[in-house]
């Protein structure tokens, strides 16, 4: 009886070792095979692919080119674009230092630099070329903070008390005294945005300056075609001029 139940379990055992040794070898070798197939034809299929993709990107690229877009190659064009900023606000801050170097050259070299900053940063927010801002304080000041016409004009700018006191209420600046206007940094934040605010009421830059001088009351009641333009030639000429040094 004991012999009978050993040869029933070792049949079953070889049975088992038959079905596992058949799963093994054939079912998984099926397996693996197809497995195999499938690497090698996706491999096969992104090798046509990709060039293909690589040669619509550069389709892409002529087409932008000859439209005259921009091409765009991902986070590098970006890196790229702030260093060409950065060396831009460089230059053109090296260029305000000359300047101020002409006009202040007693003046410490750290503030001419912190007021170069503030200047470059004032003409970025209002879009207006920081050199055209110096060119209208020569003629307006001659660079002098202390400057104050017999019109009651203060400053670096030569803003005017009404003046200051309206662009001041726009910006939410609080001016505590008469003398505040004299600040060259609040100063120039209440000139530049008055011109700002003239550039957009008359739409070029020459009326603008006409009208910083003038009043824009004025230049109104005149008419474009009964101005003199002197003074904005002037700011202009001067313009040109700091810009070749």
């Amino acid at each position: 009886m004991a012999n009978m139940v050993c040869t029933k379990d070792r049949e079953r055992r070889q049975v088992r070792r038959s079905a596992l040794y058949f799963y093994f070898r054939v079912v998984r070798g099926k397996m693996i095979k197809r497995f195999l197939q499938f690497v090698f034809y996706a491999s096969l299929t992104l090798s046509l692919w990709f060039p293909s993709l690589f040669m619509a990107a550069q389709t892409n690229h002529m087409d932008r080119i000859e439209q005259g877009l921009p091409l765009v190659f991902g986070p590098q064009a970006e890196v790229e674009k702030v260093n060409k900023e950065a060396q831009q606000a460089s230059e053109t801050i090296n260029k305000i230092l000359r300047i101020l170097d002409i006009y202040w050259p007693d003046e410490p070299q750290f503030e001419k630099l912190k007021f170069a900053n503030f200047l470059y940063q004032e003409s970025v927010t209002y879009r207006i070329d920081p050199i055209l801002i110096m060119a209208l304080i020569r003629e307006e000041s001659r660079f002098d903070p202390s400057a104050l016409s017999h019109k009651g004009a203060c400053g670096l700018m030569q803003i005017l008390p009404d003046v200051a006191l309206s662009r001041a209420q726009e910006l939410g600046l609080r001016i505590r005294a008469a003398d505040s206007v004299f600040d060259p940094y609040i100063n120039v934040k209440l000139g530049v945005n008055y011109l700002a605010s003239l550039i957009k009421q008359f739409g070029n830059i020459t009326l603008a300056l006409e009208a910083y001088y003038m009043g824009p009351g004025a230049v109104e009641l005149m008419g474009i075609d009964s101005l003199t333009y002197s003074y904005s030639s002037k700011v202009l000429t001067t313009y040109r001029r700091m810009n070749r040094s």
